[in-house]
């Protein structure tokens, strides 16, 4: 009589199949990779049986800490992981995650704001057909504005904790950390502004960057806004 397969041996056996899709994804060259394979990429990554490499948590070269889960090596004998089980404690930690090949050469980065965009919305990269871009955002003059804070919903406490620990340790800003959430009811946009102001940077570029790092916590469909620290909206920062 034909044994029957355990439940733990059915997922890992599911596991290696999308092991085996995602080692096939990889072969496509980084250039070809549109729309079709980022989806079928997503279908595959969350289940996968990987591995964990020696060094867990390191720095990319975007100066963030990512945890590193690899594709095994062929016929090696590993303890499988996934990105799924990966989650919940990369957003703990306040990390992303980086899925490599083989080698050890990066295939996907998933920044923290991916890591609580897929907790809260089920998707990495959810859309908001009001943003024509990330990031920066320029408020025009004359806007009519609606203030508030935002709610533990819109922006949970374990990226409060995140983003607090970036503008104090990273951007070195002495004042305490603060928040508030704006709408632009003509524009039909809403979007976060923190106490990172033009004035405390030695120009516009670093603000920028400053600004560009700021949404490596948050999800696609976050946009951010940028106000002086003479701005009235200023005086509308409340701390996390």
């Amino acid at each position: 009589m034909e044994e029957k397969e355990t439940n733990a041996e059915i997922l890992l056996r599911t596991s290696l199949q999308h092991t085996t899709y995602l080692s096939q994804l990889f072969e496509v060259a980084k250039e070809l990779r549109d729309e079709v394979w980022i989806e079928n990429f997503f279908n595959h990554v969350l289940d996968a049986a990987l591995e964990t490499m020696s060094d867990n948590v390191m720095l990319g070269p975007d100066s963030f800490p990512y945890v590193l889960l690899k594709m095994p090596a062929r016929e090696k004998e590993f303890r499988p992981v996934s990105v799924r089980n990966f989650i919940d404690w990369a957003i703990e930690k306040g990390v992303g995650i980086v899925v490599s090949g083989e080698e050890g050469y990066p295939e996907w980065v998933f920044s923290f704001g991916n890591l609580w965009s897929y907790k809260v919305f089920g998707s990495f990269l959810p859309k908001n057909e009001h943003l024509k871009k990330e990031g920066k955002r320029v408020l025009q003059k004359e806007t009519e504005v609606l203030v508030g804070l935002p709610s533990e919903a819109y922006l949970p406490s374990y990226v409060r904790r995140a983003i607090k620990q970036f503008m104090k340790d990273v951007l070195s800003l002495q004042d305490e950390p603060r928040v508030a959430l704006m709408y632009e009811p003509e524009e039909d946009i809403q979007s976060l502004i923190f106490s990172i102001f033009p004035e405390d940077f030695s120009d516009e570029k670093q603000f920028d960057s400053a600004m560009r790092m700021l949404q490596w916590f948050l999800p696609s469909n976050y946009a951010i806004t940028g106000v002086s620290k003479e701005a009235t909206l200023a005086a509308d920062l409340k701390p996390f």
